[in-house]
Formats: structure tokens, C-alpha cells, sequence
């Protein structure tokens, strides 16, 4: 599977994680390889609505959730 490329480009942003002025990323074309080759999901792959809850408890159980504080600076 192959995307087009892609162009993202920032002039000025401030915002809570920093300053960026005049950034800019240019993609070509994105090769993704055929579908075939990828791995088959495990047993935790992203559920559906009916199965969310037990997906989630099990998650939780899996991995303790980590609680971090979010520092803000003006």
C-alpha cells in the first residue's frame, strides 16, 4: 500500500509545550508493504463497544495506571 506524500507547515505557535516558529515537514511517498505481512492481533486488540468494559479491566490489571502531573508554565 503506498500514500501520497504529505506537507505540514507552522509559522508561529506558542502553547503549553513550547515555541515553534517557522516549522515545516515534507513527506515523499509513504510505503506501507501488503497487508499480509503484518502480524495477526493478540488477544487484546482494540474491542468493540460490547466488549470495551472487559477490555479495559483487563488492561488495568495489566498495566497499573501512572498518574503524573501536567506541569504548566507562563
Amino acid at each position: 500500500m503506498e500514500k501520497r506524500g504529505a506537507k505540514i507547515k507552522i509559522d508561529e505557535y506558542k502553547g503549553p509545550l513550547g515555541t515553534i516558529k517557522g516549522f515545516e515537514l515534507t513527506t515523499g511517498k509513504v510505503s506501507y508493504g501488503d497487508e499480509t505481512e503484518w502480524e495477526p492481533l493478540g488477544p487484546t486488540a482494540s474491542p468493540h463497544i460490547p466488549t470495551l468494559r472487559s477490555w479495559f479491566f483487563k488492561m488495568m490489571e495489566r498495566y497499573k495506571p501512572f498518574y503524573m502531573p501536567i506541569y504548566m508554565h507562563n
